[in-house]
């Protein structure tokens, strides 16, 4: 009797998996109902093992990967730069109802299952971000950006910290300084400080066409956020618009520094250099 896949012996297929990319195991794992039911949430944690901080990441990055794009600003960030690499991201169905959106359904409590589904939702987008992450990986892009000054967003935000210097002492002068003030004094301070660590990200707009993408996706989110800033007296709602924008810097910060880390393997530290576009990453 002629060999065939279906004799090959569970010990070889096992084998055989361990040789095999993300990617590749993926197709393995579905060539027979063998194979299907080899390759078990357990096998594949062994197989393709995540540390925890690797599991905390694919949970918070996956949380923004299933948002709608169209209204999660990080969401749009990474499916921007996915698209330059060619990738494309593919999720299991989570139960059998027809799902009516391809981000509704899925939230970072699914990623942080511990079923088979979880463990493939983990490693499926671990596995886009090794691709991403791949020195290998071709970047194109769709339109050429146009020529960009680094030291744009920290004009503007040094432009922005004159005005309310000047806003802060008319203010103290007519009224003296008050409880509020003296908040929106931190809060200010706090959306400096945000918006100074960014020029580091987009630093890496002269290198290679990944690090052009990337710094050129940071420069343009930031650049969203200030315009949005619009200034005008705490009383007329200025405190709420600061507050949402010095947010915003700061979660372009940690999607940046989760990246970083996601190379380096270890919790990257706000203080450190983790530009996505920096030496430490090429």
């Amino acid at each position: 009797m002629p060999a065939t896949f279906a004799t090959i012996p569970y010990e070889l297929r096992v084998e055989i998996a361990s040789y095999l990319s993300w990617r590749d195991f993926n197709c393995f794992r579905q060539i027979d109902s063998r194979n299907y039911t080899l390759f078990n949430g357990e096998r594949i944690q062994k197989l393709f093992p995540l540390s925890s901080l690797q599991v905390a990441m694919m949970t918070r990055l996956g949380g923004i990967l299933t948002k709608d794009p169209n209204t999660s600003r990080a969401s749009k960030f990474l499916h921007d730069i996915f698209k330059a690499a060619g990738l494309s991201i593919r999720y299991p169905s989570m139960n059998r109802a027809p799902v009516r959106s391809a981000y509704r359904p899925r939230h970072e409590v699914d990623f942080m299952r511990s079923d088979f589904l979880g463990c493939i939702h983990r490693r499926n987008i671990f596995g886009i971000f090794e691709t991403l992450l791949d020195p290998n990986t071709e970047y194109t892009l769709s339109t050429t950006p146009r020529k960009m000054n680094i030291n744009e967003v920290q004009t503007e935000i040094r432009q922005f910290h004159e005005h309310f210097t000047r806003f802060t002492a008319r203010h103290r002068e007519s009224r003296g300084a008050s409880v509020d003030l003296q908040q929106l004094i931190e809060l200010e301070s706090e959306f400096c400080r945000a918006g100074g660590v960014l020029d580091k990200y987009i630093e890496g707009y002269s290198r290679n066409t990944r690090d052009r993408i990337i710094a050129f996706g940071v420069f343009n989110w930031a650049q969203e956020v200030l315009k949005k800033l619009k200034f005008r007296r705490p009383e007329d709602g200025f405190r709420y618009s600061l507050e949402q924008a010095t947010s915003q810097l700061k979660e372009i910060d940690d999607l940046m520094v989760m990246l970083n880390g996601l190379k380096k393997d270890k919790p990257a530290s706000m203080s450190e250099p983790t530009a996505f576009s920096l030496a430490n990453l090429n």
